[in-house]
């Protein structure tokens, strides 16, 4: 397993900021959860088929965004409370070798559904 946390290890975490990184020709890069305390988790596609969740100490756009200039930032939820809001793991899902394909976030009546898809990261508000 390539991921650095494991799905359930999101359970609680709190929330400040959902922010997706897309490439100009509109594909989604990653998606950062920020969190309280200025660190953050980044979800991004790993070789087409494996979802990882990657914990950063900053809330910066992950370095691997190259050029950072050709990168589209959107905040997906912007008015979340500055004191966070605790994800919950709803649902995860795993290809025929055990990799992490899709995950299902909670977020008091909000969900937000990331996966892989014929090779490209996807996500969905719900």
């Amino acid at each position: 397993m390539l991921n650095g946390l494991r799905p359930g290890e999101l359970e609680g975490l709190l929330v400040t900021g959902l922010t997706e990184y897309r490439f100009e020709d509109g594909t989604l890069a990653a998606l950062r959860l920020a969190l309280v305390g200025g660190r953050s988790v980044v979800l991004k596609e790993y070789a087409d088929w494996e979802l990882l969740i990657n914990p950063r100490p900053d809330q910066a756009m992950p370095e691997y965004l190259w050029p950072p200039e050709s990168i589209v930032v959107a905040e997906l939820m912007s008015d979340l409370p500055p004191g966070g809001v605790p994800v919950g793991v709803l649902g995860e899902r795993y290809n025929e070798v055990g990799d992490l394909v899709g995950l299902e976030l909670g977020f008091h009546d909000r969900r937000v559904v990331v996966g892989i898809w014929a090779g490209d990261l996807t996500v969905e508000l719900r």
